[in-house]
């Protein structure tokens, strides 16, 4: 088996999965439930596992710059449960699953900072949680590394003489990340460029993505995932980022903002703040995208985004997932903020209402971003047909088609398949493709003949179908024989489910002259390529 490519999908073509956020190293860590409990219980075990282990990650790392656990706690809380997040967590788990982030930005600070007797140690740590975060998101992973040499450009400007004199080591040590790194994913990477089935150009088009960016006003207006925010203000934030609440994770709240900002200027003279404080600006420049869009109105101003466009490692990635790095550097700069100013001044009573003040302070910044958590929770519905084991006989590795075929949401298929621990291929499968120029596509392909593609949308939207009912005479039916026999389709399972169910059953029972099987709330015809 190759876990960059599947024959699973999308037969008889198969999906490349290196240009798929197939996630493989969530698939590895997620087995053992997936085994015992199934994919679904899987995905729910490692949405909830992505927020705690981000922001343990986060309050670690922070925690090696500061003295107390309480600055570090709020870091992590912040971080792990940001509006980004909150927003993310709608449905992207490779996009919540981000514990890395925080631990790469360590590790190439200590790279930095490392003597040579550690260069190899840091470097090869660096390279393995490279790799690791190729395995979840290869786009975090490059808006990552986007931000490392922000921070490394910025206090290499500011400190040229230092610079200069770290040149060599620094290299050295990248150098030895890139012994781990590159060796791991070249296979991958591979794929991702010149396998079966790639695409060409970015999965996603430029245009595609290009109205999913912040607003200007993101980061002072809430959205309707935030607990306590105004109705009408909620509205207002939810509308930016085109409307797509799960892409609109901008938001910091004019308390935190407000803290932030005094904080940069009270400790300007630490350097580690400025460089967080620097990140973080540029990562909210790039979150808006291009052009600036200010209170829904998009300008005529163009944007440092537009650059990253024409770059093809950024040309697919959306701006508005920039709002990641903002919220790292928002909690990392108020937990260095909290942490000072708990160790300055005096002891005695006086001093302990001051450390109670400046804690609360903090905590209160962050109230506005108490999440919602409105998250659509539905019922997966699998027919007894695939829980009772009744689908062991359909043959191992044969070719199923499924009604309903899939348009989405009603990605039936896929479910079934899944919860089948993949023994069967299925015709179609939502996934990125390439389309008739080579470049990206989520569209399934439709069925051939006209008939059959026209009868299950019809079986499934009714009369509000754009198309009519295929009438059943003898040249569509041949057409439909023909096309069972052509691509080796040994099994049909229809679920009734839809608008007409009843109309998709009657004719397959004609085009295969025999009617179903009715068995664990299905419909199944076995053998239809065999006639």
């Amino acid at each position: 088996m190759n876990p960059f490519f599947t024959s699973a999908l999308n037969y008889p073509y198969g999906v490349n999965l290196a240009d798929n956020t197939s996630m493989p190293l969530l698939g590895l860590l997620a087995a053992p439930v997936t085994l015992l409990h199934g994919p679904v219980a899987a995905y729910n075990v490692m949405m909830r596992l992505g927020f705690a282990a981000s922001a343990t990650s986060m309050m670690f790392v922070t925690r090696r710059f500061i003295k107390r656990w309480l600055p570090a706690f709020l870091a992590g809380l912040l971080y792990g449960f940001s509006p980004y997040m909150v927003g993310e967590g709608n449905g992207h788990l490779f996009l919540v699953f981000v514990p890395l982030p925080p631990l790469i930005l360590l590790a190439v600070y200590e790279l930095c900072l490392a003597d040579r007797s550690r260069l190899r140690r840091r470097g090869m740590v660096l390279g393995a949680l490279a790799t690791a975060q190729y395995f979840i998101s290869v786009e975090v992973l490059v808006t990552t590394g986007l931000c490392c040499a922000v921070g490394l450009a910025f206090a290499a400007v500011t400190r040229p003489s230092a610079a200069r004199a770290r040149v060599v080591p620094v290299a050295t040590g990248f150098g030895w990340a890139l012994a781990v790194f590159v060796p791991l994913v070249s296979y991958p990477l591979y794929y991702y460029l010149a396998g079966p089935q790639h695409v060409v150009g970015p999965p996603q088009s430029v245009a595609a993505l290009a109205p999913y960016r912040a607003d200007l006003f993101s980061p002072i207006v809430p959205t309707v995932e935030q607990r306590l925010a105004p109705k009408d203000l909620a509205a207002l934030g939810t509308s930016y980022a085109a409307g797509n609440v799960g892409e609109n994770g901008s938001y910091l709240g004019i308390p935190l903002v407000l803290v932030l900002l005094a904080a940069i200027a009270r400790f300007r003279r630490e350097r580690i703040v400025v460089i967080a404080a620097a990140v973080g600006l540029c990562s909210y420049v790039l979150a808006l995208g291009t052009p600036l869009t200010i209170d829904n109105h998009a300008t005529s101003i163009p944007m440092p985004f537009e650059l990253l466009t024409k770059v093809p490692l950024f040309a697919g990635m959306l701006a508005a997932r920039f709002a990641l790095y903002v919220q790292l550097c928002a909690a990392f700069v108020l937990a260095i903020a909290v942490d000072r100013m708990l160790s300055g001044g005096s002891d005695g009573q006086r001093g302990t209402r001051r450390k109670v003040a400046i804690g609360t302070l903090a905590i209160a910044a962050l109230v506005p971003l108490i999440p919602h958590f409105a998250y659509p929770s539905h019922p997966i519905d699998v027919p007894a047909y695939f829980t009772l084991g009744l689908d062991r006989a359909i043959p191992t590795d044969s070719s199923v088609l499924t009604y309903p075929y899939d348009v989405s949401p009603a990605n039936e298929g896929m479910l079934w398949q899944a919860i089948s621990d993949f023994r069967f291929e299925i015709v179609g499968g939502e996934a990125t493709r390439p389309g008739p120029d080579g470049t990206g596509t989520s569209g399934v392909y439709p069925l051939s003949p006209t008939e059959l593609q026209n009868l299950f949308l019809y079986g499934l939207e009714g009369s509000a179908s754009s198309t009519p009912a295929p009438p059943i005479t003898g040249l569509g039916l041949e057409r439909v024989r023909e096309f069972f026999t052509r691509w080796h389709i040994e099994t049909v399972v229809v679920d009734p489910i839809g608008a007409d169910p009843s109309l998709v059953v009657h004719y397959l029972t004609v085009a295969l002259r025999r009617p179903p099987t009715k068995i664990g709330g299905i419909d199944v015809w076995y053998s239809v390529s065999r006639g």
